[in-house]
């Protein structure tokens, strides 16, 4: 190979890499602030309760599910829902003692407040906060209150809430986020965002009201 037929193949190879390294650059950016950041911007999930008026045999309370948008793109979702669940003053304190069940190990609350209203023991446990989609803008912190009764009776009582991302990734953007783990840019794929985001919380009511246990959860029926 001549000198001036080398010089042509390392320029050639040059462009060759410079294209690749444009390519591999606009793949990580476009993974990290479009995809990333863009469809499913951080968010925070956190559960408050109220207790307020008795009257005879029940209690009003408030429950807040507070969403707050910690991305620099709008927080777009598709559901927001509580569950709230009960364990009566005078009913013993038990775990679920089940191995193979997926709440062995935390705490028992037999009652279910949506089934109790309704009469149906077969109705879904949950009540929904928001039944259309809705969105919190960067940095806000945006509260979804629900009122409702409960039994006089409840000591303990817990609520679970949930919120889904109503931004799904397109085939392409899946197949560009694939090729991204493998590249190292990211080390999870978008699918894991398709379960529910849930928070719990623990809260006594009768007396001053206090919060015992906080965590995450996948979910209680």
């Amino acid at each position: 190979m001549n000198y001036e037929a080398f010089n042509n193949f390392a320029a050639g190879l040059e462009h060759i890499v410079t294209i690749v390294a444009l390519i591999v650059g606009g793949l990580w950016a476009y993974t990290r602030y479009v995809l990333e950041r863009g469809l499913l911007p951080p968010a925070e999930l956190e559960v408050t309760l109220t207790p307020m008026a008795s009257t005879g045999d029940t209690r009003i309370i408030e429950v807040g599910v507070k969403l707050k948008n910690l991305g620099t793109h709008a927080l777009i979702t598709s559901r927001v829902s509580a569950r709230i669940l009960y364990l009566n003053a005078d009913e013993p304190i038990l775990a679920e003692a089940a191995p193979a069940s997926r709440l062995f190990g935390r705490v028992r609350f037999p009652h279910v407040l949506r089934r109790d209203i309704s009469g149906n023991a077969t109705d879904s446990s949950e009540f929904i906060l928001v039944p259309h989609h809705t969105f919190v803008q960067p940095g806000v912190l945006q509260t979804y209150s629900f009122v409702t009764v409960l039994p006089q009776s409840a000591k303990y009582v817990l609520v679970h809430a949930e919120f889904d991302y109503e931004a799904r990734p397109s085939r392409w953007q899946a197949r560009v986020l694939r090729v991204a783990r493998k590249l190292g840019f990211v080390q999870y794929t978008l699918q894991h965002a398709t379960e529910a985001h849930t928070a719990e919380r623990v809260f006594l009511v009768g007396e001053t009201p206090m919060l015992l246990e906080s965590s995450d959860s996948h979910g209680r029926s």
